[in-house]
């Protein structure tokens, strides 16, 4: 018998157990016994192996929800900068456009008014050639 099993022994009777079968089924018992509790310590070495996979994947989520938030933190950064910036670009491109409208009537403007001193030129000419014709005849 091992030696984690306490040694009993059995009075011998008349009517009593059969000692060889007593010690057999002892011998039987810690055999059962040896082996649950080599199912009990492997079984205790798998729980902290899962236990301690269950922690790195806790950590490996908290890390992940901490970039997460952070990613999400970032996007609405850039978002708003991006609004600001076409904000920006609208504005400019409405400015130039204003300053493009008023160059615009400025210069059909002046073309009209050249236009008209170029006419006011032209029929000065002409009135002088026609006077030149008339007093050439």
């Amino acid at each position: 018998m091992s030696s984690s099993m306490p040694s009993v022994q059995f009075s011998i009777q008349k009517k009593g157990y059969d000692p060889m079968q007593v010690e057999a089924y002892l011998l039987n018992l810690q055999d059962r016994i040896n082996t649950l509790t080599n199912e009990i310590t492997l079984l205790q070495e798998e729980l902290k192996k899962a236990q301690n996979t269950i922690q790195a994947y806790e950590q490996k989520e908290t890390t992940i929800q901490a970039a997460l938030i952070n990613a999400n933190l970032a996007a609405e950064e850039i978002l708003a900068e991006a609004n600001e910036a076409a904000k920006k670009l609208v504005s400019d491109a409405k400015d130039h456009i204003e300053m493009e409208q008023k160059r615009t009537i400025t210069a059909s403007a002046e073309i009209k008014s050249m236009r008209e001193r170029i006419k006011y030129i032209l029929q000065s000419q002409l009135a002088l050639l026609e006077e030149d014709d008339i007093s050439a005849e």
